[in-house]
């Protein structure tokens, strides 16, 4: 056999080689699956992004996570419980069927109404959420919620249109929502204390017309003459400014002589 003809012959067996490994390569990172928790785990740290089928008693959803941009997308396909349904209705929307999280924010929203919440993630809370560089399997068996529950993972190419924000949703911003929630506590707090004032002076009225009823007048101004003069009113008024300067003037007025 002729070098030249060697030469060529191990020239096309190189290349072939060369394509298996590629063609291999491509097959172990294009079409690879996982279905234990610790492979899972050890894939995303690689940096495989992976899209997972979830589903256990509560929830079937889908999982896509990219490990490199450090984000994550949760499709919820089926609640089978009614868990969490009346607290959101609270909150004045469903259930959400879709959760994007970041390193700036994490949005939810619901399919039944076009209704969502967006939360700041920018803190040390957010960063945990997609950090995956400490991922192990006991995080990834968190995300069912009993041990029957199945994870079927397999390598995703990521599509940045899967992370991008929906027009058609009202968001609401998480921080606001709080706000008004405490305003609402606040007035309620408010209105209950003024009740229970109003409910303390109707009481001390009837408090002292049986008094009234059963102390002979001059019992009564003698010991009137001996009580400090309170503006009853004032303290009771709910005004804290009208408070403190009634405290004040007692203290002044009474104060020495106790």
């Amino acid at each position: 056999m002729s070098k030249k003809l060697l030469l060529l012959l191990a020239g096309g067996a190189v290349a072939a080689l060369t394509v298996l490994a590629g063609g291999y390569y491509a097959y172990t990172n294009v079409f690879a699956s996982y279905d234990e928790p610790k492979e899972i785990a050890e894939a995303i740290k690689d940096g495989k992004s992976l899209k997972c089928e979830v589903e256990d008693d509560e929830v079937k959803a889908v999982f896509y996570i990219d490990a490199e941009g450090k984000r994550t997308r949760i499709d919820i396909e089926e609640y089978k419980t009614d868990e969490g349904k009346d607290e959101m209705k609270e909150m004045g929307m469903a259930r959400p069927n879709h959760v994007i999280t970041d390193k700036k924010e994490m949005m939810m929203w619901s399919d039944e109404d076009n209704k969502g919440l967006i939360f700041p993630t920018d803190n040390d809370m957010g960063e945990d959420l997609v950090d995956f560089s400490d991922m192990d399997e006991d995080d990834v068996k968190d995300w069912v919620a009993d041990e029957d529950g199945t994870i079927k993972c397999k390598v995703w190419r990521v599509k940045e249109s899967m992370f991008d924000k929906p027009d058609k949703v009202d968001f609401t911003d998480f921080g606001d929502l709080m706000k008004d929630m405490f305003k609402d506590m606040s007035d309620e707090m408010g209105d209950s204390m003024q009740d229970w004032t109003d409910e303390m002076g109707d009481n001390l009225d009837d408090m002292m017309d049986d008094v009234k009823d059963h102390v002979d007048s001059d019992t009564l101004d003698k010991a009137a003459d001996e009580m400090p003069d309170i503006d009853w009113e004032a303290l009771s008024s709910g005004d804290e400014d009208a408070v403190q300067r009634e405290l004040d003037r007692l203290d002044a007025t009474y104060g020495d002589s106790q």
